[in-house]
């Protein structure tokens, strides 16, 4: 999980640990569709491997690492349902996968 540095929308997205370290991820921002540089292990985008971490440090931010799971139930806390119902479905569905 992390936010849209151009709109500041937070962005869940999964990947496998394989892309992440063997090759190239870039997720897109759901709210201004912009692509954000998660991983480049092939050298596509610069003249060597990086990653979100390895970006975050050049720049003095920090990143925490979670679990999907924990990515996914911290985005089901931030959303907004109509009714508590909806919120119980989802978190239900959610937990029997």
């Amino acid at each position: 999980m992390c936010k849209c540095g151009v709109c500041g929308t937070k962005i869940v997205k999964t990947f496998t640990k394989k892309a992440y370290h063997g090759g190239v991820v870039v997720v897109r921002c759901d709210g201004c569709e912009s692509d954000h540089l998660i991983a480049d292990n092939l050298g596509w985008f610069s003249s060597k491997p990086t990653n979100i971490e390895e970006i975050c440090q050049q720049k003095g931010n920090t990143v925490i690492k979670v679990e999907a799971s924990q990515a996914v139930n911290q985005a089901l806390r931030e959303v907004k349902f109509v009714g508590a119902k909806e919120t119980t479905t989802i978190q239900n569905d959610y937990e029997r996968r």
